[in-house]
């Protein structure tokens, strides 16, 4: 047998092989064995890889680095997580360090593919993470180093995910290396609490939302929240007649603030009614923040205590989540005791969880009031407002709610013309190189979200010399950043924004700024900080609150029916009324906080205003009421008026009291009794009395005559009326033209008098307004009258030396002219002297004065907007006047011609579908649109004609939208529905295209006769009846007319047997 030949050449290959495979396991070892050491020595190796990263940078062997995103999900932790897309990335293009073929590299990334991102049927559009140890494992394999990447930490999260929503619609699930998926810091139990406490689980919007707000894995707590929201729906419907109260019931005080103060008998009633535990605390009031707390950690050892979970993770995880109810500033302190309860042990002796409640005692928590850590309201200085300001996304606050429209003619934002060029450059002007398809797709998100504002909110804050400075966010400023820097055309990474041209000297990064460090970091970032537009805290909050759902809407939101921001007008009268109805005395009732107040108030209207002379005199004017404000005697009497609920906090905006229970309060805080005479009265309307009121006592001041600001509190009038439902806005705005009156100042001495009157008949709890149900013209004309009276007895002649006298007298009593009556008393002025005490305004003989001591414009157009315009004594240009007369104009034309016009047009269309089920709603909703519209037009045009009568300015009037018409789709339903034979009958033969009613739509057919084009629908319906077009008909009919005419004309001349015949 022959011998069989060995080959010792593939022997040594496949030895070879395998020596290389072990010294690749045993360095892969020794890697594993570093990492290990490097985790356990913590924060020196971290040190000192960056500090070997900054000098490799700075050698420039690192120009070429690769960034890769990293979050934190679990801040607590301080763990990293990567998304598993952005590091298969990363693996592809890493510069690997020995040579390795291509397909191998491919063939162990798509393997790393596999692990990272498990595909199953319900998970496979979900996004993977991975952790720190699971991606350095895997650089390991592909012999790439740590140090050649860059991690980048992707700050405010949170704000990343709102911005890119259409990539973050899916789950995320955390995967490590043996494939047991972790609940991600506390926001699982936050879904669970969102889906059982204010929203139903199942819907679509609902799961999409939640998976943006709080970023957690949706699909794995969707068992634990459908059987927490089961046990808290049966346990909220114990009682067979309960089912009412558990949709109303608020469950988290969810419509308060964090530092809104609630009442412990309302935390009280919320915990018994669920019977959740409840924690005996000192005091009247709390912040609501702690009864949330403490309300979040009652539901939760309830679920724990009566269900069966899925395990203590649930219980550990539950703790962060109470950190998201908890405000900034008191985050550290909640740090000091949360881990206390984490760490204790969980289960007894024979191995069942047990639970550490006390550790979570309030008591704790109300130890750190008295160690000034969490001081309470009413105590907050301005560094505290500053930390829990830092709380607030800029998402939130710097970039308006999308429902609300602006403009550029918006006094706080600047708009770009063109994107600002955002990154750093090197000191040769070449920028740096991004690897491609980094991160997210940067095209998509600059064409969905604005790139051309860039509003920063500053804060008012007392420096060391006591000044006031203005001070800046870290977190707002570095996303005012990114915003700028993201570059369409470049893809620049906005993340790596702190690469300053100067490596050796960058700038300090503290949690606050000062304007110099804004502007040093802006130098070294390379943007200009004329791009960035600074917006004061106190207008920002306002912008903000103009679109959340408030039930103090009516009370601290003053604005234009919520349609523009605050501008300098509403920020002034929103300034004055906080501090005149006391809502500012919740804080510090002290004079020295009023200063401050004044102070930070008039720093932050010279700042957005840049040196205007009008608003520096509204400033001045402010100041000045302020200070009187100060030696009011309501600030002495009543300096804790607003712990008696004087605006009804403890109500909802939709409540109702009786009548009765607001004249006691009233009377309790001393202020005028307003009402109409209503049983039932609606929280809204409480509020606007109860400020009314404030006003009118304020108003009767000694010093009020002098400072009351008539222009602004119409801002306020607007403002109260601007969250009133419709149907009683008409009656309430008689109520407000009524107050308006005792609010407006006058340079007359008489008027005066007659307001002072009226005044004082307020201070009668028992007679004010009695008959509420007169308009707006016949108080003017009482008022009018009133004055008449009183300057004709004061400047009555000597009869000695005016024979006319009797003449006049006589003419008084032949035209009595008694003014109605709108209250049931007599007025008296109150004047010092004797002589004028004596002389009282009878409304049995009053009548309308002349108006010969009136500057007008002309006499023809006395109208009583025109009247009350002239009683101030102030000339209106003639432009602004023409502009007015052009706005009254096309309230006239409109209503007059175009309204009846389409009226009529409606109703005879209506009446021949009147049967027609089919159409009868689309008509009732189309009149209702038409009616809309018209209010729209017409509240305009109102508003630009009161604004011409109050400022004299036609520079800030509202855009007058088109005339309101009929839908063109509802008169071609219409017309479709009528007979031929009646259609043609209307038609009016000079208009070619009626029946289509400028729906342009329709195709066009030309007439054979005619050559003109015309609707096929109007054709169609002409070729029915067999008629020629409408056009020849009209030329036709003209033509035998003008015969008809010419043959009568020259038969009053010739004789002649002309006849015309009947076919003609």
């Amino acid at each position: 047998m022959p011998r069989k030949k060995v080959n010792y050449k593939k022997g040594e290959n496949r030895l070879a092989k395998l020596q290389k495979e072990n010294a690749r396991l045993r360095d892969q070892a020794e890697s594993i064995s570093m990492s290990i050491l490097c985790q356990a020595v913590g924060a020196q190796m971290k040190y000192k890889e960056a500090q070997n990263d900054y000098n490799l940078f700075r050698t420039g062997q690192k120009s070429k680095n690769i960034y890769l995103r990293y979050v934190l999900l679990n801040r607590f932790m301080d763990e990293k997580s990567f998304f598993a897309e952005e590091a298969l990335h990363i693996l592809r293009i890493g510069p690997q360090h020995t040579k390795m073929r291509d397909d191998e590299k491919e063939r162990e990334i798509q393997n790393f593919a596999r692990q990272w991102k498990t595909q199953k049927e319900d998970e496979s559009n979900c996004i993977s993470l991975i952790s720190e140890h699971t991606l350095k494992s895997a650089l390991i394999d592909l012999n790439i180093y740590f140090s050649t990447i860059t991690l980048v930490e992707d700050i405010d999260y949170r704000v990343m995910f709102n911005e890119h929503m259409s990539c973050f619609e899916k789950p995320i699930h955390y995967v490590d290396p043996k494939k047991k998926k972790v609940l991600t810091c506390g926001q699982a139990f936050y879904a669970i609490f969102i889906a059982c406490c204010w929203e139903p689980i199942g819907t679509r919007t609902f799961a999409r939302s939640i998976q943006i707000r709080t970023m957690f894995p949706f699909a794995m707590v969707q068992t634990e929240i459908e059987q927490l929201q089961r046990h808290c729906y049966f346990l909220a419907m114990k009682r067979a007649n309960e089912k009412r109260a558990y949709a109303g019931r608020d469950y988290l005080f969810s419509d308060m603030k964090h530092d809104d103060q609630v009442g412990i008998s309302s935390y009280k009633s919320v915990a018994e009614f669920y019977d959740l535990q409840y924690i005996q605390l000192d005091g009247g009031r709390v912040d609501a923040w702690i009864a949330r707390f403490l309300l979040m950690a009652g539901w939760t050892k309830q679920f724990f205590a009566r269900e069966k979970t899925s395990g203590q993770c649930l219980l550990i995880i539950m703790m962060p989540l109470l950190l998201e109810f908890i405000p900034y500033g008191c985050q550290d302190v909640a740090h000091d005791f949360i881990p206390n309860f984490i760490n204790e042990k969980l289960t007894d002796a024979n191995c069942k969880l047990k639970y550490s409640w006390d550790s979570l005692c309030p008591q704790k928590l109300m130890s750190f009031y008295k160690k000034g850590v969490v001081t309470a309201r009413g105590e907050q200085p301005v560094d505290w407002q500053l930390e829990l300001n830092k709380r607030i996304l800029i998402s939130n606050r710097s970039l308006l709610p999308d429902n609300l429209k602006y403009n550029s003619n918006v006094p706080f934002f600047v708009i770009d013309d063109a994107h600002q060029k955002a990154f750093v450059k090197h000191n040769d002007g070449t920028e740096k190189e991004m690897p491609k398809n980094y991160l997210l797709d940067y095209e998509r998100y600059s064409e969905t979200v604005s790139l051309v504002r860039h509003p920063l909110r500053f804060f008012p804050a007392k420096d060391a010399d006591g000044s006031f400075v203005p001070y800046f966010l870290e977190s707002e400023v570095k996303i005012m950043f990114r915003r700028i820097a993201i570059n369409k055309e470049t893809g620049i990474s906005p993340l790596r924004y702190t690469d300053y041209k100067d490596k050796e000297n960058p700038p300090e990064v503290l949690g606050i700024y000062n304007l110099d460090n804004l502007k040093q970091l802006c130098k070294y970032v390379d943007v200009d900080v004329i791009k960035i537009m600074f917006v004061p805290d106190l207008v920002m909050k306002q912008t903000a609150q103009h679109a959340i759902s408030n039930p103090y809407t009516p009370v601290t939101t003053l604005g234009f029916h919520g349609e523009v921001v605050m501008n300098d007008d509403q920020a002034v009268i929103h300034t004055y009324i906080r501090v005149l109805c006391g809502v500012n005395w919740k804080v510090v009732s002290s004079s020295q906080h009023f200063e401050g107040f004044r102070l930070r108030f008039l720093y932050t209207m010279e700042n957005y205003t840049k040196g205007d002379r009008k608003t520096k005199k509204k400033i001045k004017f402010v100041n000045r009421n302020i200070e009187h404000l100060l030696e009011h005697k309501l600030f002495e009497e009543h300096p804790r008026t607003s712990d008696r609920g004087f605006l009804y906090e403890e109500y909802k905006f939709d409540d109702t009291i009786p009548g009765a229970e607001h004249k006691r309060k009233s009377a309790e805080l001393e202020v005028p009794y307003l009402s109409q005479n209503e049983d039932i009265l609606p929280i809204w309307q409480a509020r606007i009395y109860m400020i009314s009121a404030y006003i009118t006592l304020f108003c009767q001041h000694s010093r009020c005559n002098k400072i009351c600001m008539y222009d602004e509190l119409h801002f306020l009038e607007d403002g109260l009326l601007s969250k009133i439902p419709e149907e009683a806005r008409e009656q309430q705005a008689k109520f407000m033209s009524i107050v308006r009156n005792i609010w407006s100042p006058t340079k007359s001495k008489a008027l005066r008098v007659v307001r002072e009157s009226l005044a004082s008949a307020c201070n009668q709890n028992e007679h004010i307004c009695n008959n509420c149900n007169h308009n707006e013209s016949i108080s003017k004309e009482f008022e009018e009258s009133a004055v008449e009276n009183h300057t004709k007895t004061e400047t009555e002649p000597n009869p000695k030396t005016m024979p006319n006298t009797q003449v006049v007298t006589q003419t008084k009593k032949e035209d009595p002219t008694p003014a109605p009556k709108l209250f049931s008393t007599v007025f008296t002025p109150r004047t010092s002297s004797k002589k004028s005490a004596q002389k009282s305004i009878s409304l049995e003989t009053a009548s309308f004065h002349s108006e010969k001591d009136i500057p007008l414009i002309c006499k023809a157009i006395l109208t009583p907007e025109i009247r009350r315009f002239h009683k101030r004594e102030i000339e209106m240009p003639m432009a602004v006047f023409n502009t007015f007369k052009k706005h009254q104009k096309m309230k006239m034309d409109f209503m007059k011609n175009e309204y009846s016009r389409n009226m009529k047009k409606f109703n005879e269309h209506s009446k021949a579908v009147e049967a027609d089920k089919k159409i009868r709603p689309l008509r009732d909703d189309d009149l209702h649109e038409y009616k809309k519209s018209v209010a729209k037009y017409m509240s305009i045009l109102d508003f630009n004609t009161d604004r011409l009568i109050r400022t004299h300015d036609d520079s800030e009037l509202l855009r007058i939208p088109a005339v309101p018409k009929l839908s063109a789709n509802l008169l071609n339903t219409l017309n479709s529905r009528i007979p031929p034979t009646e259609l043609i009958e209307e038609i009016d033969l000079r208009m070619l295209c009626c029946v289509c009613y400028g729906l342009l739509r329709d195709r066009f057919t030309r007439c054979s006769r005619c050559s003109n084009k015309v609707h096929s629908t109007c054709g169609n319906n002409w070729t029915e009846l067999k008629i020629k077009c409408g056009w020849c008909r009209t030329n036709e009919e003209t033509k035998i007319n003008c015969d008809i005419k010419n043959n009568q004309f020259s038969s009053h001349f010739v004789k002649s047997n002309i006849v015309i015949s009947p076919s003609a």
